[in-house]
């Protein structure tokens, strides 16, 4: 979102961390989502029962900015 503003990409992009990795090794169930088929781990875990604590390790796509962002991009 910053980079239309005229932000150097250096400054606004990060490498990937593993937070599902982190995650379980504190001994929650974690789950890397790519995809909506990623989001299968969650039904399965709330049929579970919900045990413990599920993390989701969500990655962001670059080329696409939510509509709240991109209206506020608008008015800048």
């Amino acid at each position: 979102m910053y980079l239309p503003q005229g932000a150097d990409p250096a400054t606004t992009s990060f490498t990937d961390t593993d937070f599902a990795a982190v995650a379980r090794g504190f001994g929650a169930a974690a789950v890397t989502v790519r995809s909506v088929d990623d989001l299968d781990a969650v039904r399965a875990w709330r049929e579970a029962g919900c045990p413990g604590t599920l993390v989701l390790d969500c990655k962001i796509v670059a080329g696409v900015v939510a509509p709240f962002l991109a209206d506020l991009l608008a008015r800048a």
